[in-house]
């Protein structure tokens, strides 16, 4: 009877004997088609000062009551519960810091990926999600790294009396191919029009259930490239109109002696063609950021098209509706070195350090000048410019940088939405996860 009770057992490979050896070897060989239930403590598995618990310890720091209004599932009302917006803004804060960017893939490694797990908790979390809660709540995110800042100057760890301002390049998700003139962009306005009527016209006639749903499917696209063109087209009427206003010597080709043309991507319209370190020419967004230069805190970020030239008041005017002040010291480089910023800065009473761009080739001559005008802080920023305590101060200036390599390091190398306001949510993420990171150092050497 004993036979029939575990004969059903698989029987153990066996193994030849060799000489010397007592008896036949017993090894333990993985089974894995069989199914078992596993006890698994996530809390346990993952260290004490392991960078996702200061994740997580952050998120909980922060004052999410605007993004928990958003949320149309109630108690007692129909539909699923939703993710927990603590839980996705936690996921995209140490993606940032684990130098991944796709949403893609962090739904993947939220299957497979001990600290991801730990922080989902055993809740279910899907690519269109994280990608949705990145790109629908920038203005949400773009508050909580005002109160990321904000927070830290309460502790005094901070100061906002003198802060630092420059800009990166980071290639846009747009091809040089993508960008088209005016007459082309018409033209394929009109056949995108056209085709988006056919497909309208093959919805209607459809038999059945499944062509309906592939009709529907392909007139989508179709109505999105759609909607890109035209935006392509406003974007190309309001740069045809800045082009207008510029100077001759800066809108004519001097080869032709004709207007240059204005190109604009159907892909990503807010994109332009800039000069980047490297020395190539490629789509790209400017990222224009202000920070502390001592802590490398992040006290701001601005999308932009173009060169640095006048980007000094838009990034006062943001520092003072962020935190009610401005501050003491601006401190940038050459390629912003706008009289007309430096004038506003001396109305703020901002002391603006800002190199004159002739400077590299003619000294302090550059601010030595028969030139009178009328505009104030002018006259005292060639005084201050040539002081030896003044060029000692603009050397913190290069600190900033930095923060760029610190962004570059986590993947921020090509950008992976389209469009300003997308881009400028992409750069938030990188940026509240980057204050998180300067203040868990800021208070660590505090309390040492």
């Amino acid at each position: 009877m004993s036979d029939e009770l575990f004969e059903d057992l698989p029987s153990s490979a066996k193994v030849e004997r060799q000489e010397g050896w007592p008896g036949a070897v017993r090894v333990s060989r993985p089974a894995r088609d069989q199914v078992g239930l596993e006890v698994v403590d996530l809390d346990r598995l993952v260290g004490i000062d392991d960078p996702v618990r200061l994740v997580a310890s952050f998120v909980e720091s922060l004052n999410l009551t605007a993004l928990y209004e958003k949320i149309e599932a109630r108690a007692h009302g129909p539909g699923r519960d939703a993710i927990d917006p603590a839980l996705l803004l936690s996921l995209w804060l140490y993606a940032t810091i684990d130098g991944v960017g796709s949403a893609r893939e962090v739904a993947r490694l939220c299957e497979r990926d001990l600290p991801y797990r730990w922080l989902c908790g055993r809740v279910g979390v899907n690519y269109h999600a994280l990608s949705d809660f990145r790109s629908r709540h920038v203005e949400i995110i773009d508050r909580l790294l005002t109160d990321s800042v904000t927070a830290l100057v309460a502790d005094g760890l901070v100061s906002l009396e003198l802060v630092a301002h420059d800009s990166v390049k980071v290639r846009a998700n747009a091809g040089s191919s993508s960008f088209r003139r005016a007459r082309r962009l018409e033209e394929l306005r009109a056949k995108m029009e056209a085709r988006v009527a056919a497909l309208r016209q093959e919805l209607e006639g459809a038999s059945d259930a499944s062509a309906k749903r592939k009709a529907a499917s392909r007139e989508r696209a179709a109505q999105e490239k759609l909607a890109n063109t035209k935006r392509a087209q406003e974007r190309m009427r309001e740069l045809e109109a800045a082009r207008a206003k510029q100077r001759k010597k800066d809108r004519i080709d001097p080869k032709t002696g004709e207007d240059k043309p204005v190109r604009v991507s159907t892909t990503d319209p807010d994109a332009r063609i800039l000069a980047m370190s490297s020395g190539e020419r490629r789509p790209a967004h400017s990222l224009q950021i202000s920070g502390d230069p001592k802590t490398l805190v992040a006290f701001g970020v601005g999308v932009h098209d173009s060169g640095d030239f006048g980007q000094l008041r838009p990034a006062l005017e943001q520092i003072k509706e962020r935190y009610g002040k401005t501050p003491t010291t601006l401190l940038a480089d050459c390629g912003f070195c706008d009289k007309a910023d430096i004038s506003f800065a001396h109305e703020q009473g901002v002391t603006a350090i800002v190199p004159s761009n002739n400077e590299a080739r003619l000294g302090d001559r550059a601010y030595a000048t028969t030139y009178r005008n009328d505009m104030p802080g002018i006259a005292q920023w060639r005084d201050r410019m040539v002081e030896a305590a003044t060029k000692t101060r603009y050397k913190l200036r290069s600190r900033l940088e930095c923060i760029f390599a610190q962004m570059r390091n986590r993947g921020l190398r090509l950008l992976r939405l389209r469009g300003a306001e997308k881009v400028k949510g992409e750069a938030l993420i990188h940026l509240l996860a980057h204050n998180m990171i300067c203040g868990a150092r800021l208070r660590l050497a505090a309390a040492a």
